[in-house]
């Protein structure tokens, strides 16, 4: 029986997609497995790339799945089922990421190089001052001072809490954490 042109494109783009999925999944488990145990700042970047692909994958192993059942073609299908065994193999050995936790950190150094430098040139509370002015007191020089998720540091006056446009200050980051754990406590031990 011969295939009609539809049905043949319809194989060879199964086919290729199929091969997409499965190297998508692969890349997402060869990501997976160079991270180290603890998932720090220098390889949340990498920690995303291994979820996106892995979506990516998924995705595309569902379609390969229909047009495999669709045009019965048993390769497709193949190919499409193999894809989540590659990705059953991802997570589970690392710790995640927090990046609330590293830009707590961040605001941190940022009002204490304020504290360092209102105190080295007698400023008062209310003077504006700038990253450059503060630069020279964070601790890490090396590393810029940067938020996981995008978001921008501002810095504001002597005496008023540096802030994330993402995460909010450090009192709001951890009030939150306190009524986060209030709710996670025993309703016995809350009364």
């Amino acid at each position: 029986m011969q295939q009609t042109p539809f049905r043949k494109r319809l194989n060879v783009t199964a086919l290729v997609l199929g091969t997409i999925a499965i190297v998508a999944a692969a890349s997402a488990l060869a990501l997976d497995k160079s991270l180290p145990y603890r998932v720090d700042r220098d390889h949340y970047a990498q920690y995303l790339w291994v979820w996106r692909f892995s979506k990516v994958a998924l995705a595309i192993a569902v379609t390969v799945l229909i047009l495999g059942i669709v045009d019965r073609h048993r390769l497709a299908i193949g190919l499409a089922l193999l894809t989540p065994v590659f990705l059953s193999f991802i997570g589970g050995a690392h710790s995640g990421p927090n990046p609330q936790a590293w830009c707590l950190i961040n605001l941190h150094q940022i009002d204490d190089a304020k504290e360092q430098l209102a105190l080295n040139h007698n400023f008062a509370n209310g003077v504006v001052v700038t990253a450059e002015q503060i630069s020279p007191y964070i601790q890490d020089r090396r590393r810029s001072l940067e938020c996981a998720e995008h978001g921008k540091y501002n810095i504001n006056p002597i005496g008023t809490e540096a802030r994330c446009s993402v995460h909010g200050s450090t009192s709001e980051m951890e009030a939150g954490w306190k009524a986060e754990m209030r709710t996670q406590q025993p309703l016995e031990r809350r009364r």
